[in-house]
């Protein structure tokens, strides 16, 4: 069997330039249930569309500014994305979830940024997860 990513559909939000975000509904690495990393990729894509000025999410400082809101959703994104294709290709060379979340570290240009720190989790749960979820 071989593990790909998989879309979690289209929406029809209209353009906004300011966004709520329910971290609930997305967050990969909050310690507990398992949550589609492919659909909080989406998601942040989704939320990217909206040019936003403001975003209020649910369990960090707000963002403040086009430039910024770009640029952390897309980090954000991009090291989700990043965790979750070694994740799948880990998967497909047929390593297990231990050996994955042993080897998958974020690379330094994100790992280094604060707001994607290790707070209610981590790489390590997200990959267990992800592994968990597809299989």
């Amino acid at each position: 069997m071989r593990y790909k990513k998989e879309s979690f559909g289209e929406s029809s939000f209209k353009e906004s330039s300011f966004v709520s975000v329910n971290e609930r509904a997305g967050r990969m690495s909050s310690g507990n249930q398992y949550r589609d990393a492919n659909a909080w990729i989406e998601a942040l894509d989704l939320i990217l569309s909206y040019s936003a000025e403001y975003v209020l999410p649910g369990h960090t400082k707000p963002l403040i500014g086009r430039e910024n809101v770009e640029e952390v959703l897309t980090n954000f994104r991009d090291a989700i994305e990043y965790v979750l294709n070694e994740t799948l290709q880990g998967m497909n060379n047929g390593l297990t979830a231990d050996e994955l979340a042993a080897s998958i570290k974020l690379p330094k240009k994100f790992a280094k940024l604060l707001y994607l720190g290790e707070f209610y989790g981590g790489v390590a749960w997200s990959v267990r997860s992800i592994f968990n979820g597809y299989v």
